[in-house]
Formats: structure tokens, C-alpha cells, sequence
């Protein structure tokens, strides 16, 4: 329920904390919105690989597979996070830990995936 509040409160933000020159960022809601803004960049990636590697799943039963591994990661992510930063809520750097938690999560899942898309002909843990 809390990471949903983050969430929230993060999509909340105006369109012109995406400008935010994050080198200089020094409060704790402007260190918030630069970890939000990199974990949208990086959920942004993963949608575009993810995107594109079901665009290249043809077989239905495959494409069930990817696409409950990918609800099942979503639901690991969440509550990983959650562990991870247990000691920070009600703290005011809760939400920055949330998102680079998300954040980190993230990059780590697109390379995952990228790997079921450029995988070497012959590679046995690749599920193409």
C-alpha cells in the first residue's frame, strides 16, 4: 500500500519537474523527483524491450509465459522494495529510496530480457 502512495504521489508531480537539473539538486523533494525521473527512464526501457520481445513471441503458449513472468517480476519488484526500504518509511527519504529501488530493479530486468532477444543461437538459457 505504501509503494502505491509513492507511485501516486510520484505521477502527481507537474510536467516541469522532468526539467529539474538533477547535479543540482539539494532538497529532499527535488532529490525525489530525480529518482523518480531515472526510475521513468528506466521503466521506459524496459516497456520498449518488453514491447519488443512479445511482439516477437508468436507461439500462445510463450506469449502466456513472458507475459505472466512479467506480472509476477512487477509483483517481486514491489515487494522487494518494500523490504528494502523498510527503515526508511515515515522517513522524508523513503519515496527517493522506493523509486531508486524501482529504478534499479528495473535496469536489471531489461537486461534480462534483453538477453531473450539477442540470444546466441544455440544458447540453452535463452528461451528463444
Amino acid at each position: 500500500m505504501r509503494v502505491l502512495a509513492a507511485v501516486l504521489l510520484f505521477a502527481a508531480w507537474p510536467a516541469a519537474a522532468q526539467t529539474l537539473d538533477c547535479s543540482k539538486a539539494q532538497t529532499q523533494i527535488d532529490l525525489d523527483r530525480c529518482a523518480d525521473q531515472g526510475f521513468r527512464k528506466a521503466d521506459a526501457a524496459l516497456n520498449q524491450v518488453y514491447a519488443r520481445l512479445k511482439a516477437g513471441t508468436t507461439e500462445p503458449d510463450s506469449l502466456k509465459r513472458l507475459v505472466d513472468a512479467e506480472k509476477a517480476w512487477l509483483a517481486y519488484r514491489d515487494r522487494e522494495c518494500e523490504l528494502e526500504t523498510e527503515d526508511s518509511i515515515g522517513g522524508s527519504i523513503h519515496l527517493m529510496e522506493i523509486a531508486a529501488c524501482y529504478r534499479e530493479k528495473t535496469v536489471a530486468r531489461t537486461t534480462e530480457l534483453k538477453k531473450q532477444i539477442y540470444c546466441p543461437e544455440g544458447d540453452p538459457t535463452c528461451a528463444r
